[in-house]
């Protein structure tokens, strides 16, 4: 609750955060991010010592190749209440880390 006795905002992403996230918290973030803001694009990462190519792809697509681990990784640029942000997520075994921006 803040100080007038609201209710918290269900989705409020931190300015800096790291998480390693499982499988199902993975697939909040994607519906709290497809529902709560404004998708800049998505670039993905098909090798670990490789660079991402700067092409975009649509966030569904991005997702479903990163659960399937057809991907390493990828990076959802989007924008939150007027700021932005960038998730990068890293494929690790069953885990996926999670690591947060506001640019």
């Amino acid at each position: 609750m803040d100080q007038l006795g609201d209710t918290e905002p269900a989705f409020e992403p931190a300015a800096l955060q790291q998480a390693d996230l499982d499988p199902a918290t993975l697939e909040q973030l994607f519906a709290d991010i497809s529902t709560h803001c404004r998708v800049i694009g998505c670039l993905i990462k098909g090798a670990p010592d490789g660079y991402a190519p700067e092409q975009q792809h649509p966030l569904e697509t991005a997702r479903t190749l990163l659960a399937s681990r057809k991907i390493r990784g990828m990076q959802i640029r989007y924008v939150y209440q007027g700021e932005q942000w960038w998730d990068t997520l890293i494929a690790q075994g069953e885990i996926t880390r999670l690591v947060r921006v506001c640019i």
